[in-house]
């Protein structure tokens, strides 16, 4: 569709406008070479001259990379508006502390040059060489000032799909990419990083599809066709609606009030990167395998090395939240505690139903010819939690029955799952009256997420930097979230590690680090400080 002015107005799938209508921020950490760290400040305008042009021309073969969203008034859905004369915003940062070097940089914009900004930065880190012999921590990424404040709002201008930061410190300096999350999940940003990095090569781009408008077709089943949405709604377990019809969505923790559970100014969640060998989840995976059998059943399948660690992580989590509990005269733990204790044990995990293995299965998932969102969720709930206890008290056999319970919720996502789904979104009056039924404060709740495959491998071309791959991606948080765990970008070289990213109340991260039997299965914790020469 296109309107005056060059503008085009694009339709986007069920599966963009029921992903989660924020931005997340992801950091990509690059060093420089000897030669740039001798005049940082002239290395960095030359690395914003050249990513310049590399936007320019990445959005002359992908002007979709430039877009903005906007939200319809009338149903709550969001289109992609695309326009010649949009383009990729582009912004300098640096700590404040570093204005001597960096005060004068600039970042082009259209006919506009802008200065950078110094920003409040941790000071331990404002050296890279520091910040990457503490093994890149989450503590300085959680910040603010790499965030955005801007929302998708009816009546509000649109909003980009994606920002470029520069983010420069003493001695290198790394992208903070601001991804919006309604035309990007994991695998459509590692297909933006491709692009752009490309770009950076003076490479031709990936022919990746640029078309954001895929549906499944559900009419197939003459019951989902003629199903209305509260009669579909009951068969996806993972959404409910808003009470009262409240447009909140979508796809948010629908939270229930707890009384006295309101967290005192000292109380602090807290974030650290586990690091685990994926060949030893991998043979632990195999070992608990065999404990399966003879049982081994459409119903029984064997786990694999994630939904090893999803097990692990979902009972060792749920003891250290009951360690703290003991330990802690915070009322508002013990009032959580007490909210939820009749509660059964529930995991998520998200499923890219268009993956590889999928589609291999299933030929009708193929979304090639699609660029977007494919993303559902798979849960999981047990029916109490003897089987989390055993599993931290050392129990194999009884890891082995709750990884293969995860990977049994992972493996029933198959064409009916999704055609479900795409009916429930298809029918649903307004997108925003979809939310998520659970809630990370549950001691026993636990959710996973792995971006394992995205980016780490990806070869640049900068100027300034000597090496092609990054150092390390993080993630970028304004603060620390609610519990729950996330596998970071891991390159494939063997061995292979896996740098998973848990969050939790701060006395719960105590314990955990503590817990003796989990101990058995990391090899690391990369935590706050600053680690020097």
């Amino acid at each position: 569709m296109t309107s005056p002015d060059n503008l085009n107005i694009h339709h986007l799938s069920n599966w963009n406008n029921v992903a989660p209508r924020t931005y997340t921020g992801r950091v990509i950490c690059f060093p420089f070479d000897d030669h740039a760290r001798k005049n940082q400040s002239e290395s960095a305008q030359t690395l914003l001259h050249c990513l310049r042009s590399n936007l320019d021309v990445l959005v002359e073969q992908r002007p979709d990379f430039a877009g903005k969203l906007q939200l319809s008034h009338k149903d709550g859905n969001v289109h992609l508006l695309t326009s010649i004369d949009y383009r990729i915003h582009l912004r300098a940062k640096y700590p404040e502390k570093l204005e001597s070097i960096y005060g004068q940089v600039t970042a082009q914009n259209g006919a506009e040059n802008v200065k950078g900004k110094g920003i409040k930065f941790d000071d331990q880190f404002i050296d890279y060489d520091t910040l990457k012999r503490s093994r890149f921590p989450v503590k300085p990424f959680i910040n603010e000032n790499l965030t955005t404040d801007m929302m998708l709002d009816a009546g509000k201008p649109p909003i980009p799909v994606v920002e470029v930061e520069i983010v420069l410190l003493n001695g290198g300096f790394f992208f903070n990419l601001l991804i919006h999350h309604t035309y990007f999940d994991g695998k459509a940003y590692h297909k933006f990083l491709e692009c752009f990095a490309a770009c950076t090569r003076r490479d031709r781009l990936p022919n990746y599809s640029n078309n954001p408008m895929i549906k499944l077709p559900y009419e197939q089943d003459p019951s989902l066709a003629q199903n209305k949405f509260e009669e579909i709604l009951p068969l996806c377990p993972e959404f409910q609606t808003w009470p009262n019809s409240d447009l909140k969505g979508p796809t948010q923790p629908i939270l229930s009030d707890i009384p006295n559970s309101e967290r005192p100014k000292s109380f602090q969640n807290d974030s650290k990167i586990f690091i685990f060998h994926f060949a030893k989840l991998k043979t632990l995976s195999i070992e608990l395998a065999q404990l399966l059998l003879p049982s081994n059943t459409a119903d029984t399948p064997p786990p694999s090395a994630y939904t090893t660690l999803c097990a692990l992580l979902w009972a060792h989590t749920l003891v250290a939240r009951e360690v703290f509990l003991q330990n802690s005269c915070d009322p508002s733990e013990r009032a959580i505690h007490t909210h939820f204790a009749s509660h059964p044990p529930f995991f998520a995990t998200p499923v890219d139903w268009s993956s590889t293995r999928l589609v291999q299965k299933y030929p009708a998932l193929s979304a090639e010819t699609y660029f977007g969102n494919t993303i559902t969720w798979a849960t999981t709930t047990l029916p109490d939690v003897s089987l989390l206890y055993d599993i931290a008290s050392g129990n194999k056999t009884s890891l082995a029955r709750v990884a293969s319970a995860i990977s049994l919720s992972i493996s029933r996502v198959d064409p009916s799952f999704l055609y479900t789904r795409e009916a429930l979104l298809d029918k649903v009056p307004d997108m925003r009256l979809l939310g998520l039924p659970w809630d990370s404060r549950m001691p026993a709740e636990w959710g996973m997420n792995s971006w394992a495959d995205f980016g780490a491998d990806i070869e640049w071309s900068l100027p300034g930097v000597a090496g092609t791959l990054a150092d390390a991606q993080r993630r970028v948080q304004k603060e620390v979230g609610g519990s729950g765990g996330l596998i970071l970008p891991a390159r494939k070289a063997k061995p292979e590690r896996w740098e998973c990213q848990v969050s939790l109340p701060e006395g719960a991260m105590r314990a955990l680090e503590g817990d003796e039997v989990f101990k058995r299965y990391w090899e690391g914790v990369v935590g706050d400080e600053a680690v020097g020469e």
